[in-house]
C-alpha cells in the first residue's frame, strides 16, 4: 500500500525560503537517483511538489509514487519526501495568502 504524504489542509505555519519555492526553474544535470547531497535533494524534491501542486492545483494529493515515477529512489522518498511536500505546501499556502493580500 502507498503511503500518502501530505495532509489535505496545507500547513499555514511552516517557513519556507522563497528561493525554495523558485529552485523549480533550476536545470538540474545530475540523474535524482545519483543525487547525494541531503539539501539538493530537498531542494530538487520540492520544487518537483511545488510543480506538482501548481499542475494538480492545491488540494491534491501527492504520493511517493508521484516522486518514484520522477525517478527517485526510496531512500531518498523516505529520507526526503515528507519534508519536501510539506515545503511545497507551505510555499503554495505563502502564495495564496500573498495573491489575497495583493
Amino acid at each position: 500500500m502507498e503511503t500518502l504524504m501530505i495532509r489535505t489542509a496545507p500547513i499555514q505555519s511552516a517557513a519556507v525560503p522563497g528561493a525554495l519555492a523558485a529552485s523549480a526553474a533550476l536545470s538540474w544535470n545530475i540523474p535524482r537517483s545519483e543525487m547525494t547531497d541531503g539539501r539538493a535533494i530537498l531542494r530538487r524534491m520540492t520544487a518537483e511538489a511545488v510543480e506538482l501542486l501548481a499542475t494538480r492545483g492545491a488540494d491534491d494529493v501527492i504520493a511517493e509514487r508521484d516522486f518514484y515515477l520522477a525517478g527517485w529512489d526510496h531512500r531518498q522518498i523516505q529520507s526526503y519526501g515528507p519534508q519536501a511536500v510539506e515545503a511545497a505546501l507551505a510555499a503554495a499556502a505563502a502564495a495564496r495568502a500573498e495573491a489575497r493580500a495583493a
